[in-house]
């Protein structure tokens, strides 16, 4: 999958101190309150995510401030497992 190439990159140019929803805007060129309103950057970052090679390498307190901040809720994100179960949800609902 094309997308999920692309994601590789995404991870290898992640600064230690940016937070994953900057980083996500940064790499689309917009702002973070975009990632989650406009359906189209919404369902690239959900798909970015989805596609990311070694998520173990985001903490998850950062996970969890992701995909509440997606997910208009709420999260506490335990595992990487749920991390995944989360993402998938959000494709669903996208």
């Amino acid at each position: 999958m094309i997308i999920c190439r692309t994601v590789l990159a995404f991870t290898k140019g992640m600064r230690q101190t940016e937070h994953l929803l900057d980083r996500l805007a940064r790499e689309q060129d917009t702002v973070v309150s975009n990632l989650r309103l406009v359906m189209y950057y919404r369902h690239n970052t959900i798909l970015k995510l989805i596609c990311m090679p070694n998520k173990e390498s985001v903490s998850l307190p950062e996970w969890s401030r992701t995909l509440s901040y997606l997910a208009e809720t709420n999260l506490s994100i335990n595992s990487y497992d749920e991390v995944d179960m989360v993402l998938n949800e959000l494709f669903k609902s996208s």
